[in-house]
Order: C-alpha cells, then structure tokens, then sequence
C-alpha cells in the first residue's frame, strides 16, 4: 500500500506522566482540535517516578514554550505551588563548605575583545581572591533570597539574566492533563497489555489494553518512563548506558512543610555517594536524595536523607532505581520516545522538562506523514542524541571536577575515564580558557563557564590580550562591575514578598 503524502490523522500515546500530558498538549495545540485524533493510555508500570518526581526544576526555557501553549504564568504558578528560579546552588562539590550558583545570567561584561573570565584569570594570577557570583546579578539576588522579572531596559543590569520556575511535578501533571483534555485529547483511562506489529515492515499496527481493547495509530509517543515499553519491549530500540560515567542509580524522594521563605534557587547537596536536592515550593518543599548503590548502602542512604532534611515530612519517601543513559534510537519505525523513554537523568542539571519539549519541538519540525520516512527518524536521532551528549556532559564534569577524596565515591569520579566529547571541552578550557560548542546545546557559554570555574577549574593561560591591560585600570574595572551588581541585586524585593503580590487574586472587573 503507498504511504507517502498520507497525513497522519490518529496519535496514541502510551504514558500517563508528565512527558505524555505534555506531549498532547504539544500535539494537539499544533495540529489543531479535532483535525487529529489523540488518545493516551497507561503504561504497563503506571507513571515514571524519576520523571516525575524531579521535573519540578526547570531552565529558563520553559518560560517562553509554555507561552506558545497559551499558559499564562500567574494561573500555571498558582495551580503548581510554583516559584521563582534564578539558577541551581551547589554546596560542597568541589571541597566540604564550598558553594557557588549556576545562575541563569551572564557574568561580567568583556572587555572590548578580552572574555570577562580572562579578565577574572588576570586578577587571579596577580593573587585577587575571586568568586564569580559577585559579577552575576542572578547569582547574587539568588544569594540573598530576592527576585524581580528582568528589567526591559537593555542597558539596566536588571536586565542581564532570566528566570525560570520551580514546580510540584504531580500537581504540573495534573495541570497538564486537564489543559490537553480541554484541547480535545482523548484519555483511554487503561493499561497497556500487548502490541500488535506489521510483518510487512515492522511497524506498529496497534495495542491492547489490559480490559481488552484494541486501539490502532499511525502515529505512537511511547511516554511509558524508563522501561521503553514501545520503544524497547516492542522495537528493542537499544540502551546506551551511561553508568560509567554517572554512577548514581538510586533516588528517595519526599515532600517536607515549609519551615521558611522558599529561595529563588534549587539546591544541590553533594553527600558521600552523590547528592540531595531541594526543591522550593510555595507550601513546602520536594526533596531528592541521588546515591550510588555500590557506594552506599540503602538503609544509610535513607538515614542520611532524612537527616538532611529541614523541616516534618508530609509525604513520605518514595524509593526507586534507574540506571542513567538513552536509547540508542528515539525514533523507530512509527514510534517517538519521549522523556524518560527516551533516556534517563539525574536531575542535577534540571534539565529533564526542557529536554521533553525540545524532543516535541524537533518532532512537530520533523512532523511524518504515515510512511515515517527513515530519513526523518534518522535526522531526529542525531539532533536528539547531540542535545542529550550535552547535558550528559555536563552533569559528568559536575561529578569529576573535584579535589574531594573523602570517600570511595568522590575518589571513584576524579578518576574516571571521561566521554571523548566532554574530554576534548575539558582540554579546551583548561588549556586556554575557550569553549567549543554543538548546535544542539542546551547550555551555553555563561553555563559551562560558571561550572568549570565553581569547581575549580581555571584556565592554565589567560588571554594574551589580558596581559597588556595596566592592572589597576583592570581591578577598577571589575571592581565597579561588582558593585553595580551587588546594588542591583540588593534593590530587588524579597523572593517571598514578590511571589505572594504576583499570586495574589486579582479583584473581578466591576
């Protein structure tokens, strides 16, 4: 039968977490109501936890995708216990009681064509202590517990960084349900059962339902988590594990009562054999512990999360495993992972929601028609496999860059054989202080930076054109640099005061 030019009229999702819901929404807001058909179904193992548990921590590009879908912020942030994220806070990765902020901003200013972290180099070299969040806006308000929208003044330093949110994963799932059920998506409210496949190409032809029912797509988004229902248990697409390099393969989870103002920062904790998170949220906080199995044991990993923990529990730890990695193919035949499905993460980079919808974005540029032209798979597995190499890079060189040995763990990451791709950034900058990046990177020059000299690593030779610079032109330069920062950060409001003027109900119109 001939394919080509057929439009595909009939989607079914198999999920019933956040990348499912998303994925309708997504889906259904592009094709428009009605012109297509979309259902989901559940899952053999129900909703995936480390995806969402942990999504709740967002990049700043969630901000400007959920506006295409028609959110309006103040309703999204009411209905998720939302609030506002400046960057990611980590204490003690690179020694015990060192801490410094991934912040959503740039740092510094160059200096006609001198990088700002070879002016910063200079003044190290010269014997300046330095610490790269006083020349970040973002990362000193985060400090100090403040926030405001970006100023629309370009020439303001308020202007210099931007915001992203955080959120309560179930809550957001629920949220995104019902939005994809106003948009017309169809939930099937059942378990998947078994899938029935074309001889003649392998294709999905359709799936059963645990009650009995056969549904029939043209088009399948497995959104079943970690086990790849479709994508692995039917079309045993592969896995490409990641272990080597991201040992962590065990999570806790648990919600505690909110015991003081929620900071515009999630926190990242390193521990003995990975790390805790902290998750601010309007009414309390949603809390992850990451560990190692083979460098720590379960019962001491849940004695040290709770210890961690600041305030009551309110709803108990949820356990669970994974092993870190992708799909070695995305897209297979008529089938397109998404989320966890597609690969699995720790959430140390926050990047889990971002790449969901980057993996939608390619899609619906990708869009097929029935055939699934192979060409189109091919192309949307090496997008995705470069976003995905990015942040697994990153979050890696997290882990590596470190001068602590005080346990098995940490002694176990400084000396890991590195990816050749993160190997090569690595070299790059420590020789000379430059950055090489992919077209499919989810994070630029500022993220890469603020990491490698927040661990520590600074370039072995700055600049030659620093050098030329009269040095106390240079520590004037700087100087006022960090005090415009500083006044900036210090005029915004309070994080908690913002939050509750912009959440506050608004008075019907007359």
């Amino acid at each position: 039968m001939q394919t080509a030019n057929i439009p595909v009229r009939n989607i079914l999702i198999v999920g019933d977490g956040i990348a499912a819901w998303l994925s309708a929404v997504m889906l259904a807001r592009a094709t428009g109501r009605g012109k297509v058909l979309i259902g989901v179904a559940g899952a053999r193992g129900g909703a995936d936890a480390i995806e969402n548990e942990f999504a709740g921590s967002t990049l700043p590009s969630f901000g400007p995708r959920h506006a295409t879908l028609g959110f309006v912020e103040g309703e999204l942030m009411r209905a998720t216990q939302a609030t506002y994220k400046l960057g990611d806070e980590f204490r003690d990765w690179d020694t015990p009681g060192g801490t410094y902020v991934h912040a959503f901003a740039d740092v510094g200013a160059r200096l006609d064509a001198i990088a700002f972290h070879h002016l910063l180099g200079r003044l190290r070299a010269a014997g300046e202590r330095i610490d790269i969040g006083d020349y970040s806006v973002a990362a000193q308000a985060a400090r100090l517990g403040r926030f405001a929208h970006p100023s629309q003044d370009g020439k303001s330093a308020a202007s210099t960084f931007s915001y992203a949110l955080h959120l309560d994963a179930p809550a957001y799932a629920r949220y995104l349900r019902a939005y994809a059920e106003h948009l017309g998506v169809t939930p099937l409210n059942g378990r998947l059962a078994s899938v029935q496949r074309r001889e003649s190409d392998g294709f999905i032809e359709a799936v059963l339902l645990e009650d009995g029912r056969r549904l029939a797509a043209q088009l399948y988004l497995d959104c079943s988590g970690a086990a790849g229902d479709l994508i692995q248990g039917v079309l045993e697409a592969g896995f490409e594990s990641w272990a080597q390099w991201l040992p962590c393969n065990r999570a806790l989870s648990a919600f505690t009562a909110r015991q003081a103002p929620p900071r515009p920062v999630t926190e990242f904790i390193a521990r003995s054999a990975g790390c805790q998170l902290r998750i601010p949220l309007q009414q309390g906080n949603s809390n992850g512990f990451i560990y190692s199995a083979a460098h720590l044991a379960d019962d001491e990993a849940q004695a040290s999360f709770r210890a961690g923990l600041d305030a009551p529990v309110t709803r108990e730890p949820h356990a669970f495993r994974f092993e870190q990695g992708r799909r070695r193919q995305f897209w297979s035949h008529n089938c397109v992972a998404i989320g966890a499905s597609a690969a699995v993460l720790e959430p140390l980079g926050s990047a889990g929601l971002h790449l969901m919808m980057s993996a939608l974005t390619h899609l619906l540029t990708l869009f097929p028609d029935v055939s699934c032209a192979a060409s189109l798979a091919t192309e949307y597995n090496r997008v995705m496999a470069g976003e995905y190499r990015g942040v697994r890079d990153l979050l890696v060189l997290h882990y590596h860059a470190t001068r602590r040995a005080d346990s098995e763990f940490w002694r176990h990451c400084r000396a890991m054989h590195l990816p050749d791709s993160l190997a090569h950034r690595l070299e790059l900058f420590r020789h000379r202080g430059h950055f090489t990046l992919d077209d499919a990177d989810t994070f630029m020059e500022p993220d890469w930076m603020q990491v490698f000299l927040g661990q520590g690593i600074w370039p072995e030779r700055t600049d030659p054109l620093a050098d030329f610079l009269d040095l106390d032109m240079l520590r004037q330069k700087v100087e006022r640099m960090r005090q415009i920062v500083h006044r900036t950060a210090e005029g915004l409001p309070p994080h908690e005061s913002y939050l509750a003027q912009r959440l506050a109900p608004r008075p019907a119109p007359r």
